[in-house]
């Protein structure tokens, strides 16, 4: 029987492996080995029945631990180079417009936590030298 909270312990370990000794050690679930081969294979990523982390999710968490696709998506060789960056340039808009309606971190820390102070802290600039 299958459980669907099992694929999310499996990343929960492919995330923090690179900061415990003994996760690093851990065998991988076939599962998540077979979507980490996937993706460093293809960029493909899919979202089976009952997952808790979307498409999107596994792309960040791959990509956030370092695995790079060996190929692209066949579909990008089907369009010009023209119509290819018509498509990208479509989806940063996209992006940029949603970005543009949120809230500044002190906005968002404002409305939602409004008891809390915090701060953001003050990096000490190294000296410069000539």
């Amino acid at each position: 029987m299958r459980r669907p909270g099992l694929l999310a312990l499996g990343l929960a370990a492919l995330v923090l492996c690179g900061c415990e000794r003994d996760l690093r050690e851990m065998p991988v679930p076939a599962s998540l080995q077979h979507r980490l081969d996937l993706f460093r294979e293809s960029g493909r990523v899919f979202r089976g029945p009952n997952e808790l982390f979307t498409e999107n999710s596994w792309i960040q968490v791959m990509l956030g631990q370092g695995l790079m696709p060996e190929q692209h998506h066949p579909t990008a060789d089907l369009m010009s180079d023209r119509e290819l960056a018509g498509f990208l340039g479509g989806i940063k808009t996209r992006i940029d417009q949603t970005v543009q309606q949120m809230p500044g971190h002190q906005q968002y820390i404002a409305r939602y936590a409004p008891g809390t102070q915090w701060q953001m802290p003050q990096v000490p600039q190294a000296p410069v030298t000539v």
